[in-house]
C-alpha cells in the first residue's frame, strides 16, 4: 500500500510539471501572438518592407531664344562595402581596377577589410565618382551573380560589395553668363540666390517613390508592390534675357573694369515698350560652376543692392513733373547764371556749374544739363503745388520703393527723405540727384518711364513656365505699374533728352559720345561725387552713368550705365619739362607741350556714355533694329 501511494504521488507530480510547462508554453504564446502580436507583425512588416526613391530632375533655365542657362547633368559614382567583399569579388580586381583606370593597390586599400579586430568593416566608401554609366555598369557586371553561404550551398546575390549611385548634379554651361541673375544650387543641393531660390518650387519637381515587400533573401516581390509613383521632374523656366545681349553688358562691363579699375559696374538694358530685361550685368561677377571658390562680395547683384546719388540722370523728374502740372514750357527761361534765388521769402544758394551758363529755356538746361536751371525748375513747382507733391513725383517714377523684381534677393529701397526731414539745401541739391539715393535699377526704369510714354514698368526677367511638352504652367504677362506722366509730356521730354545726345558742333550737350549714326539716341549723364563714410564728399572719386534709349521718335530699347568709382585717365597737353622738372621753351620764347596720359575726373559722358553705345552699336546689329527716319 505504501509502494502504491508513493507511485501515484509522483504520477501526479510529473503530470503536474508536464502540465504546466504546457501551460507556459500556451502563455508564451498568447503573450506573443495576442499580447504584443501587434508590435510584433509591425517589426515583421519593417523588416520585410522596402522603400525606394527616385530623384526627380532639376528643371532646366533657359534664355528667352532657348538657349540653356542651368541645367541637371546625370552622374554616376560607384560606392563599396567592405563587409560585403568575397574571394571570388577579390580575383576580379585586375578587370575593375583597369576599368576604372587606378592601380590595383589602391582598389584593395579601399575595399579590403580591415584586418584589426577593434576596426568595423566600412559600409560605406566612395571608390570613383562622375564615372560614365557603361562604365559603372561594366564593373558591377564582372561580380559574380552568386554566392557561397556558411553551410556551403550556391545561392543567388541580393548585395554586392560595389554598387552605382546615381545621381544629379547642377551645370551652368555657360560659366559667368547671367550669374547675378541666375543664383545657384550649393554643395548642400540647396538652392542660392536668384531665379533657382526664388522659383525653387517649380524648378525642383517632385521624387518619385516605390513600395514594396522583400523575402528571406532580401530579394524584392513584386506581386506585392503596393505603390509605384514616378518622379516627376521640375518645370523648365524661360527668362527674357537675351544670352547674347548679356554676353554684349558683361564684356562692356568687364571692359570697363580692366580699363579704369572702378569698385563695380553695371550695365541694364530692357525692352521700353514691355519692361522685359534683356540683359543685367554686373562687375566683378563669378563663375556658376565654381561658386565656392568665388569671393561672396563678388556674388551680389549690385544692380539691386547698391545705392547711390544718381546726378544729372535724375533732373528728368523736376523737369518731367513742371512740364505736366504746367509749371513750365519747354521754351520757359531760366537765368542760369545766378548764383541764388529767392524761394519761400529767403534766399536759397544755388549749386555749382561745370561751366559758365548765362539764360537758358527748359530744353537747352536739358540738353547742356544745368544743376542751376534744374533747382530753378523744381523750386517754381514746389512753390506752386508744395514740396510734398515734389516728393511724390519722385516716387511716382519708383524712387524709395522694391520693384519685387524676381530674385531679386537683397533689393534695396533707396532713400528719398520727405519734406520734414529737408535741410536749408536740400530744395536745391535733390533735384540735381543729390539728397537722394537710388539703385541703378531704379534710375533704369525711371528712364524707361519716358522711353515708354509715361508708363512705369514693373521689371520683368521671367517670360514663363513651362512643362515637358512646352506648355505654359504660368505666363509671366507684362505689367505695368503706374501711368506717371501723360504721352504727350514723355514725347516732349523724349525730344528734349534726344538733344543732350545728339553730336552737334558747337552744342555743350553732355552726352555726344553716346550718340550712334543713323539713330536718334536719347538720354541723360549723371556725374557724382561719391559720399564718404564720415560724411561730406570726396573730392576725386565718382559714381558715373549714363541712361538712354532709342530711336528717340519710337524707342525700343533702355540701356543705362553705371560705374562707381572709375580711375580715368586721359591724354592732355602739359607743358614739356626737362629732367629737373623746369619747363622747356622754344628759341623763340613759345613754350613746348606735349601729350600725357594723366588722371582726370571721370563724367557719366566720358566713361558711361561710350560704354552705352558700344552696347547699343551691338544690339542694333543682333536684333536688326532699323535706322532712326531723318530728323
Amino acid at each position: 500500500m505504501r509502494n502504491l501511494t508513493t507511485s501515484t504521488w509522483r504520477y501526479w507530480l510529473i503530470a503536474a510539471g508536464i502540465s504546466l510547462c504546457f501551460a507556459a508554453v500556451v502563455a508564451r504564446l498568447w503573450y506573443v501572438q495576442v499580447y504584443t502580436g501587434d508590435r510584433y507583425r509591425r517589426a515583421a512588416d519593417e523588416n520585410r518592407s522596402m522603400s525606394e526613391t527616385y530623384p526627380a530632375s532639376r528643371g532646366k533655365i533657359i534664355d528667352s531664344r532657348g538657349n540653356v542657362l542651368a541645367q541637371n547633368r546625370e552622374v554616376f559614382s560607384l560606392r563599396g562595402d567592405q563587409e560585403l567583399l568575397t574571394n571570388e569579388d577579390r580575383e576580379k580586381f585586375p578587370e575593375i581596377a583597369k576599368l576604372l583606370k587606378i592601380s590595383e593597390e589602391d582598389l584593395r586599400e579601399k575595399l579590403e577589410p580591415p584586418t584589426s579586430s577593434n576596426e568595423r568593416p566600412k559600409r560605406f566608401v566612395l571608390l570613383q565618382e562622375d564615372v560614365s554609366e557603361a562604365t559603372a555598369r561594366a564593373v558591377v557586371a564582372l561580380l559574380p551573380r552568386t554566392v557561397v553561404d556558411a553551410k556551403g550551398r550556391k545561392m543567388t546575390r541580393s548585395y554586392f560589395p560595389i554598387q552605382i549611385e546615381r545621381k544629379f548634379v547642377r551645370t551652368y554651361p555657360l560659366g559667368k553668363r547671367a550669374a547675378h541673375i541666375i543664383g545657384y544650387i550649393n554643395r548642400e543641393n540647396k538652392s542660392v540666390q536668384g531665379i533657382e531660390l526664388a522659383l525653387n518650387g517649380f524648378l525642383k519637381g517632385e521624387d518619385g517613390w516605390r513600395e514594396s515587400k522583400r523575402d528571406g533573401r532580401r530579394q524584392e516581390q513584386p506581386r506585392m508592390r503596393s505603390r509605384d509613383v514616378p518622379a516627376r521632374d521640375g518645370y523648365t523656366v524661360q527668362l527674357t534675357l537675351d544670352s547674347t545681349i548679356q554676353g554684349f553688358a558683361e564684356d562692356a562691363c568687364e571692359k570697363i573694369v580692366r580699363e579704369l579699375t572702378p569698385i563695380s559696374a553695371s550695365i541694364i538694358v530692357s525692352e521700353a515698350k514691355t519692361g522685359k530685361i534683356l540683359a543685367l550685368a554686373n562687375a566683378p561677377t563669378f563663375d556658376l560652376n565654381k561658386f565656392n571658390t568665388e569671393p561672396t562680395e563678388n556674388q551680389r547683384n549690385r544692380a539691386l543692392t547698391d545705392i547711390y546719388e544718381p546726378g544729372s540722370v535724375f533732373k528728368i523728374v523736376s523737369v518731367a513733373a513742371a512740364l505736366e502740372e504746367g509749371v513750365v514750357t519747354e521754351n520757359s527761361v531760366f537765368d542760369c547764371a545766378k548764383t541764388s534765388v529767392p524761394y519761400r521769402g529767403k534766399m536759397r544758394r544755388l549749386p555749382r556749374e561745370d561751366h559758365e551758363m548765362a539764360r537758358l529755356n527748359v530744353r537747352e538746361i536739358i540738353e547742356q544739363s544745368s544743376n542751376r536751371g534744374t533747382a530753378q525748375i523744381a523750386m517754381k513747382f514746389c512753390e506752386k503745388f508744395g514740396e510734398e507733391a515734389y516728393v511724390d513725383y519722385i516716387r511716382k517714377f519708383g524712387f524709395g520703393e522694391k520693384s519685387y523684381f524676381v530674385g531679386g534677393f537683397g533689393e534695396q529701397r533707396g532713400i528719398v527723405h520727405r519734406p520734414k526731414s529737408w535741410d536749408g539745401l536740400t530744395i536745391t541739391r535733390l533735384p540735381m540727384g543729390h539728397a537722394v539715393s537710388v539703385t541703378p535699377l531704379q534710375a533704369h526704369y525711371a528712364m524707361s518711364v519716358i522711353a515708354s510714354g509715361g508708363i512705369l514698368h514693373q521689371p520683368r526677367i521671367v517670360e514663363r513656365i513651362i512643362d515637358e511638352q512646352n506648355k505654359n504652367v504660368l505666363p509671366y504677362p507684362s505689367a505695368p505699374r503706374r501711368r506717371v506722366v501723360s504721352e504727350k509730356t514723355a514725347k516732349l521730354l523724349a525730344g528734349m533728352l534726344r538733344g543732350a545726345v545728339a553730336d552737334i558742333p558747337q552744342k555743350r550737350n553732355t552726352g555726344k559720345k553716346a550718340d550712334i549714326p543713323g539713330y536718334n539716341v536719347a538720354g541723360k549723364t549723371g556725374t557724382t561725387q561719391k559720399i564718404k563714410e564720415t560724411g561730406g564728399y570726396h573730392d576725386d572719386f565718382y559714381v558715373v552713368s549714363f541712361s538712354g534709349f532709342f530711336p528717340a521718335e519710337n524707342p525700343r530699347i533702355v540701356i543705362t550705365v553705371v560705374v562707381d568709382g572709375p580711375r580715368y585717365h586721359a591724354e592732355r597737353w602739359v607743358a614739356k619739362r626737362d629732367a629737373n622738372g623746369r619747363v622747356m621753351y622754344y628759341p623763340n620764347g613759345t613754350m613746348m607741350m606735349e601729350k600725357k596720359v594723366l588722371p582726370t575726373r571721370a563724367y557719366g559722358g566720358t566713361v558711361a556714355a561710350p560704354a552705352f553705345k558700344e552696347v547699343a552699336e551691338k544690339v542694333i546689329s543682333w536684333l536688326e533694329i532699323p535706322k532712326s527716319r531723318e530728323d
